[in-house]
């Protein structure tokens, strides 16, 4: 995951940033949080799942069967799947929880500050420029949607019909609890119904994956025996 330190005028008013040409930032990220409206956009591309913290349950795509690596993002860094999460695509900022603000805050990746050159955090005048506002109102926009999606996800989890998943820390609908569910409680969930049939149809995404993998696999095999027929080696 990208360092992220708290945007200020204070520490980047002389600093710059370049819009990310390839996605090599997420290449060893295998899940990202996603909202519901991305759902019907990228059921169609990979699982979604639930990942459990102290905070409670949030919805992910998973990106990759191995944890630091990412099957989406190719060897040159371009984006594979045809939808680019959200998450990712307000790269290189972040909304991010900062001990002593009530208010989530804008941060940025220290990867993406530059000295000279790219776009400038803020304006002559001191406020945030054009650029860095329009990303900073898509992630305000980006948190609301959040927001409604982490209460459609508290209501499976307090129904009890959230289980283990295929990946260690990852969890999903259980169809068997979901359908014993009296009516009163079934009926409570009226709201996550879209949510929990997006994200059942999307398992079967695995198998994308597994095609995802078998060919990262075969592309490390090609690599290396042109490697050796080269003599790169020596």
């Amino acid at each position: 995951m990208p360092d992220f330190k708290p945007l200020t005028h204070k520490d980047h008013a002389d600093l710059y940033w370049s819009p990310p040409q390839t996605a090599d930032f997420a290449s060893k990220q295998h899940i990202v949080p996603v909202v519901l409206e991305e759902v019907p956009r990228l059921m169609h591309e990979m699982p979604l799942v639930f990942v459990r913290s102290e905070a409670g349950y949030r919805l992910v795509a998973v990106m990759s069967l191995e944890p630091g690596e990412n099957w989406f993002v190719s060897r040159d860094g371009k984006w594979r799947g045809g939808y680019l999460p959200a998450q990712l695509k307000a790269h290189p900022f972040h909304l991010a929880r900062v001990s002593g603000q009530e208010r989530r805050v804008l941060c940025v990746a220290r990867e993406a500050l530059e000295d000279k050159g790219g776009e400038p955090f803020f304006d002559v005048e001191g406020n945030l420029s054009s650029a860095v506002k329009e990303k900073h109102d898509f992630l305000t926009r980006l948190e609301k949607s959040r927001a409604k999606t982490e209460r459609a996800v508290q209501s499976l989890a307090d129904a009890n019909v959230l289980v283990p998943w295929k990946l260690q820390g990852l969890y999903k609908v259980d169809e068997a609890a979901l359908n014993s569910l009296d009516e009163k409680r079934f009926l409570g969930l009226r709201q996550a119904l879209p949510l929990v049939y997006g994200h059942l149809y999307s398992l079967s995404r695995v198998e994308v994956l597994n095609r995802m993998q078998s060919r990262r696999q075969d592309e490390q095999k090609q690599t290396e025996e042109l490697r050796q027929v080269l003599g790169w080696d020596e």
